[in-house]
């Protein structure tokens, strides 16, 4: 039998718990002590065929983050693993985005682990955070308000991540890469009291612990935070929200629910329309107090997500932007900003969902395209007002009004994909040209 050493035996007993031998694991290395650590021992205990290291090379150093990279590739080189670099921007996006380095810098390297997920060419995604980092991670989450979820810290299985390290403190890793002779680099941006979690690391904690045992005290908080956090997500059913793409609804009356059960509704409906990150109580407050505001009210939230009042629904999306293109009416299928518009034969005079017009009535110079400032609408039986008003009218929510395919000419509406045609392409007559127009996405 195979004698393992305590944070070999560790890490496998981690592994054993939850995956396969067979499971094809990616590791996300960066180079530094820990993830050394952790790549050499999965070397050791694991299949090397079953192993994909990841490096994100974010941009933020300069000729030291490509250093960083070719420093862990040629160590894959070396021991026979399979090696994949991404490379990031950070600095160009966190000035494009208005948002702290740190943030994405995380945010990007769960993309690149989590596309892995994603591709099916990796069952998991293996993270060498330790004892010390989920005492700083839970500070974190103190020191900028964060409630009952960002006190549980991080987890040892969260979905597809394992972090098999995350009981062992940082000084048993340092031991263990001195023994074992195995090679790191330094980031020097560690040093730096700049960036917040450097701050917390090196000014804060060394502090307290001349007084307190935080390690520990930080452990038994995740635990019972993670205890009552459970219990009262028990009492949020999924049944009250409906999930669509990078989107989530639920009923505004939930928000008037006491504010443990109100503050979860907002979190989960985060969770669910993709914003999995840095969503803080005043946010969640902002949230809260859509349900007490008109209908239409909207608040930003991180990452380009919004949160908006829809009638009785509260909705969290994100935001994209509007599209200009247009192109020429033309029956048929044609490619129509991110899927197809088809104008195709019908073979009654309504359809549900599918708007029938008589084709001859469409004069040249026809175009689809998306709403426009000033246009016009003259639904079937009905005048002529402003397609703002008839969205208002029938109660599309604000958000979706820009992605509505139209069939225009000028600034007149002829047909509203999906919901309406004007009174002047109606169907009159037996022997019409019956046409209808749909949309798909691709």
């Amino acid at each position: 039998m195979t004698e393992y050493s305590g944070i070999e035996r560790t890490v496998k007993e981690v592994l054993d718990k939850y995956t396969d031998v067979s499971d094809r694991l990616a590791v996300g290395v960066s180079g530094g002590e820990d993830s050394m650590c952790l790549l050499s021992v999965l070397i050791k205990i694991r299949d090397k065929k079953n192993l994909v290291a990841v490096h994100v090379q974010h941009g933020i150093r300069g000729d030291e983050s490509l250093s960083d990279a070719l420093f862990v590739e040629r160590f894959c080189l070396k021991n026979g693993v399979e090696f994949l670099r991404f490379d990031v921007d950070v600095p160009l996006i966190a000035a494009r985005e208005k948002t702290g380095t740190e943030t994405i810098a995380r945010i990007y390297r769960h993309k690149a682990l989590g596309s892995l997920i994603e591709s099916k060419r990796a069952d998991y995604v293996v993270l060498a955070h330790h004892r010390d980092d989920q005492t700083e991670s839970v500070l974190m989450h103190v020191l900028r308000g964060s409630g009952a979820s960002g006190l549980v810290g991080m987890k040892e299985k969260d979905g597809f991540i394992l972090r098999p390290l995350l009981g062992v403190p940082k000084e048993r890793i340092s031991a263990y890469v001195k023994a074992e002779g195995i090679d790191f680099r330094v980031d020097s941006t560690n040093a730096d009291t700049v960036y917040n979690r450097n701050f917390v690391r090196r000014e804060i904690i060394p502090l307290i612990k001349k007084r307190y045992d935080v390690d520990s005290a930080t452990e038994r908080l995740s635990f019972l935070a993670e205890a009552d956090d459970t219990f009262i997500y028990s009492l949020v059913s999924d049944d009250d929200f409906f999930i669509g793409d990078n989107e989530c609804s639920f009923g505004v009356d939930h928000l008037k629910k006491p504010y443990a059960l109100s503050s979860r509704y907002v979190m989960k409906a985060a969770k669910y329309s993709g914003l999995v990150c840095d969503v803080e109580k005043k946010h969640v407050d902002a949230v809260i107090a859509l349900a007490d505001v008109k209908n239409g009210s909207e608040i930003d939230l991180p990452h380009g997500y919004r949160a908006v009042k829809e009638y009785r629904l509260i909705t969290v999306y994100k935001k994209r932007a509007a599209n200009n293109d247009e192109i020429p009416y033309a029956v048929g299928i044609t490619p129509f900003a991110e899927g197809y518009v088809n104008i195709s034969s019908a073979t009654a005079t309504f359809e549900k969902g599918r708007p029938v017009f008589d084709g001859d009535k469409i004069p040249d110079g026809a175009i689809v395209r998306f709403r426009r400032a000033g246009d016009v609408f003259k639904p079937f039986g009905g005048g002529t007002k402003k397609l703002k008003e008839y969205f208002i009218d029938e109660k599309v929510p604000k958000r979706f009004r820009d992605f509505i395919p139209l069939v225009c000419v000028g600034n007149k509406v002829l047909c509203v994909c999906g919901m309406e045609i004007s009174d002047e392409i109606k169907v009159t007559g037996q022997n019409c040209n019956c046409l209808k127009f749909t949309y798909d996405k691709e």
